[in-house]
C-alpha cells in the first residue's frame, strides 16, 4: 500500500454541468477507460524522500460515479498495465472513504468496503507515475475470494498473460518491451514454484530472442540456460541437456571461456549432469565454473558460494561425505561472513551441512544445525514461508531417521500445512510432505493413514508433472513397500515393476533409482522364498549402483550386503562372507566404523563366521561391534533425551551374541569382556541421574529455568495421562503427544548445556573387585533370548554362566511366584514342583560359584528384576531358604558398587514419614500431623478413570505411630521427624518436604502398567484392567515413567483441574530434590516393579528414586498385608537406627525374624510372601 496524503486543490471537483457528469460504474460491469492528455489533473501531496517536508505534485485522473441497489460489501478493481494506477473513493460530501494502490497481487489497486444503497459515490482513477493509457474498472458484490496457494499462482499466471497480451498488442510480438516482460514474469513464476506456467514463457521468449538477435546471440544463450533449468526442475532431463550445452557454446564464443556468465551456465549444466548420474563430468564442469567465479568475483561472492554449495551436493550424491562436508563448511563460513548469521542463504548452508552429517549417522551434530536453519529462516522469511516448511521437513527427517516418530509427525504436519497454504493442493512440495508423513504412519503401523497419504502424493505428482516423471516413481515405490508390509504381494509387485519401468524409461536403465526398484522387488521375492528371482535382481541393482555411483558409495555397500544375506540364506557361506567383507570395506570408507550400518553388517558377518564354526573370528567381530556401538552412543547420547537413548542402545550394543560365544568357548579376555558388558548395562540410568544431578546443583539461571520448565511438563503429562475418562476431550491424545515432544526437546537442550560427555566413564572389573568384600560375590545378569550371568569375586577372573532359554526361565519364575509366594493365606501343604524347576534353571548353575559367600550382590535384568532370590529354597537343605544362608543386595547395575563413600555412621538425620493417607480427601492447609481420614471403603486399588478406588491402608497408621515412638522415645537426635498423614499427605506437601531429608519413608500405594505379565498380586486367570488406551500409550511413547508412580491424598476425589490429582509419576519422582537422601523406604505395594528394558532392569518407581539421588532404596515387589509390612519396617528401623547395623543387615535380620515368627505361628510355614517382597537396592552399608 502506498503511503500517500492527498490534498484536494480548491479548483478540483467534478464538473457542475449536467451534460459533462462522470459516467456511472455499475455492479457486475467492466468499464473500459483511458487516461490521456485531456484527462483532468489533481494535486496530491507525496512524502519527499530524503527531505523534511512534502512534495505537491499534479497527476492525471479520470472521475466516475457509482451507486448500488443493495447495501453491503463490494470490491472495486482497477486493471492498468500502462501506468501505476491508484484508486480514490469519496462519499457524497467529497470526504475520502478509501484509497489503494497495490493490494491485489502487489500490482493492482483494489478497494474493499461496505456501500450504502442509494448513495452516489465519487471514484477517481489516477496515475501515480503520470503515464497514460487504457484501463479496466470493475465493481463486484461481496468480498473477493482470498487468494492462497494454487489459486494465487493461477491468478498470477492469468494476470501475467493479460499483461503480456496488452504489451504485445501495443508494441508488437517481437518488441523489447514484450521480451523484458516475459523474462521478468517467468523468473517470478519460477521462484514461486509455478514451473508449468514458467515453461511456455521461456519457450516463447526463446522464439522472440532468436528472431530479434539470431541463433548465436548471448541473449539467446541466457534464455536457453533458463529454459534448461526449468526442464531440469520438471525432471525432463533429456530435453534440458542440448539446451544447456548450446548455451555454453554460445556464451564461450561471445565472452570467452573465463567469463562469469559462462561459469553460471556450466554450473547449471553440472547440476543437470549430477541429476543424470554423470558425476565425473559434473565435477569437471563444477570445478571449471568455480575457478572462473573465484578469479572473477572473489571467494566471498554469492555466486561463488552458491557454486561451492552445488559442488558439495554433487559429492553428497556420490557418497563422498567427507569432501562434501568440507565444502559445505566453507560455503557456510563464506555466507556468514558476507551476509550475517540471519540470512536465508545461511539457512540453506546450515541445512545442507546438517543433511551431510545426517547421512553419516552424526545425528547429534546434524540436529542442532537443522534447528539453527529453522530459526534463521523463520527470522529472515517469517514462520509461514515455504523455506521454513523445508527446514521443518529436514528437522523431521533426522528425528524420523532416529526412530522418534512422534516428534517427526507434528513437524511434517506443519510443513504440509505451510506448503499447501503457499502453493495449493497440487504442488510437488505438498506431495513431498504427504509422502513423508505417510512414512511416519507406515512405521507406526497405521497402514490406512499411510496409504491415503501415499495415494495423495502419487495423485499430486501425476497431476503436477504428468505420469512419466521420475518422482511419480518415488510415490509408486513407497506405495509398493506399504503393500508388501501388508502382505498384498501381487499389488506390491505390480507397483515395483511400474516404478522400475518408469525410472528406466525416464532416467535410463543405469540410473540409481532404477536399481532401487529392483532391490525392493528382490526383497519381496526373497521373503516369499523365490531366491533365484531375488538374486538376479539384487545383482542387477548392485551392478547399476556401481556403474552410476562408483564402487565406494554407501548404496553399493547396501547392494553387497543384500546379496550377502541372500547367499547366507541359501547356505552359500563363502560367497556371503566375501560379500559382507566387501560391504564392510565400503561402509568403513564412506561412513566410518562407528556408523550403525557398518555395525549391523559387522554383526551379520560375525554370525556367519559362527555358522561356519569359526567362533574365534565371530568373537572378535562381536567385540569390535560393541566397542564401535559404544563409541557411536557416547557421541550421540549426551545430546539425546532418555527416550532417544533407549532407541539407540537397544539395537546397537546388545551383548547377546558375544555372551553366547563366550559361554560356549570360554574367554581368554574375561575381564575385558566383562567390562564391555558393564559399559552398556545401566548406561541410560547413569546418564539420566548424572544429568539431573548436574542440573539441580548448578547455579546458572538458564539451566535452572529449563529444569523448572521440565518439571512442569512432567507434571502436565502425568495429569493428562491419568485424567478421568469423562474429562478426556477429543484432543487429549494429541495434547499428550505435543507435550511429550516439547518435554523431549527441552530435555535434549538441557543435556547439551550440562556437558554430559564428562559423565561417560564407567567403573570396570578392577574397580568392582576393590569394593567387593572378601566374603561376597557379584551376580550380574543379562537377559535376551537366553539368560547369562557374570559371577565375580573380590579376587580372580570373572566367570560367565549360561542359564538357558529366557522364556523357559521366565515361566519357571512365574509359576513359583504364584505357587509359593503369592498364595495369600492358603496353607502350603507340600513343596511346589515349580520350586525344583526354578532351582534347577536359576540357582543350581550358580551355586558352586557362589559357594558360602555371606553377601550376594545381584544386578538383575529384565524379568529377573521381579524375583527376590532369597525366597528360593536352598537346594542343599530344602527346609531352609537361601536368605538363611546369604544376604542379598540388589543393584540397578553392577557399577552401583562403586558409588562413593559410605554414609556417616552417626545415624542421626532429618526424616520424613508419609502414611495413613486419606485417598478420599485432601486439605493443603492441614497440619503435618493430621490423622483425620475417611471411613474405610470396600474395593481394590485402581487408577482414576476405572471402576476401582484406592483403598485406605490402616496398617500404615500403626507403621507411622511406631516410627514416631521410636524416634521420640529411643533416639536422642536433634533433627526432627516430620509426619504427613491423612488429608495432609498431599502430593505437593510431599514434594516440598523431601528436600534436605536424610530419611524418606513413604507408606502409600504404588501403581504400574506391566507390559508382559499381569501384576504379581493377581492369581491365575485374573489380570489388572489397564486404564491406558493404546492411543495414550503411543502418545506417551518411550517414556514409561509416565505409567507408574505413587498416589497421595485426594486421589479418589472428583476430578478438579485446579488441584493436584494425587498422582506422582515415576518421571516426576526423578526430579525430586533427593541429593541428601541416604535412605528412601517405599513400604507400598509393587514399588520395585515397572516396565522391562533390556540392559536397564525395570523402569520402576525405585529406579526413579535412585535417579533423583537416593543412595539406598527399599521397595516391594508385590502387595504385602499392612500389619506384616508395619512389623517388618519397624524391625528394620530398630536394627538400623538403634542397634547400628548396616542397612542391608538391618533388613536381613528383620526378614529372618519374620520368617521364624511365621514358622512358629503357621505350623512351620515360613510364608515367604510376607517378608520376601522387600528388596534393598544401592548402598548396602
Amino acid at each position: 500500500m502506498w503511503l500517500i496524503s492527498f490534498a484536494i486543490a480548491a479548483a478540483f471537483g467534478f464538473p457542475q454541468d449536467s451534460s459533462a457528469k462522470p459516467p456511472f460504474l455499475e455492479t457486475g460491469s467492466v468499464l473500459q477507460g483511458e487516461l490521456n492528455e485531456a484527462s483532468e489533473r489533481i494535486s496530491i501531496t507525496l512524502p519527499d524522500d530524503g527531505k523534511d517536508g512534502k512534495e505537491v505534485v499534479s497527476i492525471p485522473s479520470t472521475p466516475y460515479r457509482l451507486q448500488v441497489d443493495q447495501s453491503g460489501v463490494y470490491h472495486i478493481d482497477l486493471r492498468a498495465y500502462a501506468f501505476d494506477g491508484y484508486l480514490i473513493l469519496r462519499g457524497a460530501e467529497g470526504q475520502i472513504l478509501a484509497e489503494d494502490g497495490r493490494s491485489f497481487l502487489g500490482r493492482h489497486p483494489r478497494l474493499i468496503l461496505a456501500l450504502d444503497a442509494g448513495t452516489v459515490y465519487q471514484l477517481s482513477v489516477c496515475s501515480l507515475d503520470k503515464k497514460l493509457g487504457d484501463f479496466r474498472l470493475i465493481l463486484s458484490p461481496g468480498a473477493p475470494e482470498k487468494l492462497e496457494g494454487k489459486a494465487r499462482l493461477l491468478a498470477e499466471a492469468e494476470d501475467l498473460k493479460q499483461r503480456l497480451d496488452w504489451i504485445e498488442g501495443k508494441y508488437g510480438p517481437y518488441s523489447k518491451q514484450l521480451s523484458d516482460a516475459i523474462n521478468s514474469g517467468a523468473v517470478k513464476l519460477y521462484r514461486e514454484g509455478n514451473f508449468e506456467a514458467t515453461l511456455p514463457l521461456f519457450q516463447r521468449l526463446l522464439t522472440i530472442d532468436e528472431e530479434n538477435f539470431g541463433p548465436d546471440h548471448p541473449s539467446v544463450a541466457t534464455t536457453l540456460n533458463n529454459l534448461g533449468v526449468v526442464y531440469v526442475t520438471l525432471g525432463r532431463l533429456s530435453e534440458a541437456l542440448p539446451l544447456q550445452e548450446r548455451a555454453i557454446e554460445i556464451q564461450s564464443r561471445a565472452y570467452g571461456s573465463n567469463h562469469p556468465k559462462v561459469a553460471q551456465s556450466k554450473s547449471n549444466f553440472a547440476v543437470l549432469l549430477t541429476k543424470s548420474g554423470k558425476h565425473e563430468l559434473a565435477e569437471k564442469y563444477f570445478r571449471e565454473a568455480l575457478d572462473v567465479q573465484e578469479e572473477a568475483l572473489g571467494n566471498g561472492h554469492s555466486s561463488t558460494l552458491l557454486l561451492l554449495n552445488n559442488l558439495a551436493e554433487s559429492h553428497v550424491r556420490q557418497g563422498e561425505f567427507a569432501v562434501a562436508e568440507a565444502l559445505h563448511r566453507k560455503a557456510l563460513a563464506g555466507r556468514v561472513k558476507a551476509l550475517g548469521r540471519n540470512h536465508q542463504d545461511v539457512g540453506q548452508s546450515l541445512s545442507n551441512l546438517a543433511m551431510t552429517l545426517q547421512f553419516q549417522g552424526r545425528y547429534s551434530e546434524s540436529e542442532p544445525l537443522h534447528q539453527q536453519a529453522l530459526s534463521v529462516n523463520e527470522k529472515a522469511l517469517g514462520p509461514e514461508h515455504p523455506s521454513v516448511a523445508l527446514s521443518l521437513n529436514n528437522l523431521a527427517a533426522v528425528r524420523f531417521r532416529t526412530g522418534r516418530l512422534a516428534e517427526a509427525e507434528p513437524l511434517y504436519k506443519r510443513s504440509l500445512q505451510i506448503w499447501t497454504n503457499s502453493f495449493g493442493e497440487i504442488h510437488e512440495r505438498v506431495a513431498v510432505a504427504c509422502n513423508n508423513l505417510g512414512n511416519v504412519y507406515h512405521q507406526q503401523g497405521l497402514f490406512q493413514k499411510a496409504e491415503d497419504l501415499y495415494n495423495r502424493s502419487l495423485s499430486i505428482r501425476e497431476q503436477f508433472y504428468g505420469k512419466d516423471h521420475e518422482l511419480v516413481g518415488d510415490a509408486l515405490n513407497n506405495l509398493a513397500l506399504l503393500y508388501e508390509d501388508q502382505g498384498r504381494f501381487k499389488e506390491a509387485e505390480a507397483l515395483y515393476l511400474q516404478a522400475q519401468s518408469l525410472w528406466t524409461r525416464t532416467l535410463g536403465e543405469n540410473h540409481p533409482r532404477a536399481a532401487l526398484a529392483m532391490s525392493n522387488l528382490a526383497f519381496m521375492y526373497k521373503s516369499n522364498g523365490d531366491l533365484d528371482k531375488a538374486e538376479e535382481l539384487f545383482s542387477d541393482a548392485l551392478t547399476t549402483w556401481e556403474r552410476a555411483l562408483g564402487a565406494g558409495h554407501p548404496r553399493v555397500g547396501l547392494g553387497l550386503s543384500n546379496l550377502a544375506y541372500l547367499h547366507q540364506a541359501a547356505d552359500r557361506f563363502q560367497n556371503a562372507k566375501a560379500l559382507f567383507e566387501k560391504s564392510l570395506a565400503v561402509y568403513e570408507e564412506a561412513l566410518g566404523r562407528d556408523h550403525p550400518d557398518f555395525l549391523q553388517i559387522q554383526k551379520a558377518l560375525g554370525k556367519l563366521h559362527e555358522q561356519e564354526g569359526n567362533s574365534l573370528m565371530a568373537l572378535s567381530l562381536y567385540r569390535q561391534g560393541i566397542e564401535g556401538a559404544f563409541r557411536f552412543l557416547d557421541r550421540e547420547l549426551p545430546v539425546l533425551s532418555e527416550a532417544d537413548r533407549f532407541r539407540l542402545l537397544l539395537g546397537a550394543a546388545d551383548p547377546q551374541e558375544l555372551l553366547a560365544v563366550l559361554a560356549r568357548l570360554g574367554s581368554d579376555e574375561a575381564r575385558a569382556d566383562f567390562d564391555l558388558c558393564l559399559a552398556g548395562k545401566g548406561k541410560l540410568t547413569r546418564l539420566q541421574a548424572a544429568g539431573l544431578a548436574l542440573a539441580q546443583a548448578t547455579s546458572e539461571a538458564q539451566v535452572r529455568e529449563k529444569l523448572g520448565r521440565l518439571q512442569g511438563l512432567q507434571k502436565q503429562l502425568s495429569e493428562l495421562v491419568l485424567l478421568p475418562q469423562k474429562e478426556k476431550g477429543d484432543k487429549n491424545v494429541s495434547l499428550i503427544a505435543e507435550l511429550r515432544t516439547e518435554r523431549i526437546e527441552l530435555e535434549r537442550a538441557l543435556n547439551r548445556e550440562l556437558g554430559l560427555r564428562q559423565k561417560l566413564s564407567v567403573p570396570g572389573c578392577d574397580d568392582l573387585q576393590q569394593i567387593l568384600p572378601d566374603n561376597a560375590v557379584l551376580l550380574d545378569f543379562y537377559v535376551g533370548r537366553r539368560v547369562y550371568a557374570w559371577v565375580l569375586h573380590s579376587k580372580g577372573e570373572p566367570n560367565l554362566v549360561d542359564l538357558g532359554d529366557a522364556e523357559d526361565l521366565r515361566n519357571n519364575q512365574v509359576h513359583y511366584l504364584r505357587d509359593s509366594l503369592l498364595r495369600g493365606g492358603r496353607t502350603l501343604k507340600e513343596k511346589a514342583q515349580s520350586a525344583d524347576s526354578l532351582q534347577a534353571s536359576l540357582w543350581q548353575p550358580l551355586m558352586d560359584l557362589v559357594g558360602d559367600a555371606r553377601t550376594v550382590f545381584v544386578s538383575p535384568d529384565g524379568f529377573l528384576c521381579k524375583y527376590p532370590l532369597g525366597t528360593l529354597p536352598d537346594p542343599k537343605d530344602e527346609s531352609r531358604f537361601l536368605i538363611e544362608k546369604h544376604r542379598f543386595v540388589y543393584l540397578s547395575d553392577a557399577t552401583q558398587l562403586v558409588q562413593g563413600d559410605p554414609a556417616d555412621p552417626n545415624r542421626g538425620g532429618a526424616a520424613l514419614a508419609v502414611g495413613a493417607v486419606d485417598y478420599f480427601g485432601a486439605d493443603d492447609s492441614s497440619g503435618a500431623g493430621s490423622t483425620e481420614s475417611s471411613p474405610i471403603q470396600e474395593g481394590s486399588s485402581g487408577l482414576r478413570g476405572g471402576d476401582h478406588v484406592w483403598t485406605l491402608l490402616p496398617g500404615s497408621a500403626k507403621e507411622l505411630d511406631g516410627l514416631a515412638a521410636l524416634h521420640s522415645e529411643t533416639l536422642d537426635w536433634q533433627e526432627p521427624l516430620q509426619l504427613l498423614q491423612g488429608k495432609a499427605a498431599t502430593e505437593q506437601k510431599v514434594r516440598e518436604a523431601v528436600e534436605g531429608r536424610r530419611y524418606v519413608h513413604l507408606a502409600t500405594h504404588g501403581y504400574f502398567e506391566p507390559e508382559h505379565l499381569p501384576s504379581l498380586q493377581f492369581g491365575d486367570g485374573e489380570a489388572p484392567r489397564s486404564v491406558f488406551s493404546s492411543e495414550q500409550e503411543k502418545a506417551v511413547g518411550m517414556l514409561p515413567g509416565l505409567l507408574s508412580g505413587l498416589v497421595f491424598a485426594g486421589v479418589n476425589k472428583p476430578f478438579d483441574p485446579k488441584q493436584d490429582d494425587g498422582y506422582m509419576s515415576a518421571d516426576e519422582i526423578q526430579h525430586l530434590p533427593l541429593a541428601d537422601c541416604d535412605l528412601a523406604v517405599l513400604s507400598a505395594c509393587e514399588t520395585a516393579l515397572g516396565s522391562e528394558r533390556a540392559g536397564e532392569g525395570l523402569m520402576s518407581i525405585r529406579r526413579s528414586f535412585e535417579v533423583a539421588g537416593a543412595k539406598t532404596v527399599i521397595s516391594s515387589l508385590w502387595k504385602v498385608e499392612d500389619q506384616a509390612t508395619a512389623d517388618l519396617m519397624l524391625d528394620f528401623y530398630r536394627n538400623y537406627w538403634v542397634n547400628g547395623m548396616e542397612k542391608n543387615e538391618a533388613l536381613h535380620q528383620a526378614k529372618l525374624r519374620m520368617l521364624e515368627d511365621n514358622r512358629k505361628n503357621f505350623s512351620g510355614d515360613a510364608r515367604p510372601g510376607t517378608w520376601g517382597a522387600f528388596v534393598l537396592s544401592g548402598d548396602w552399608r
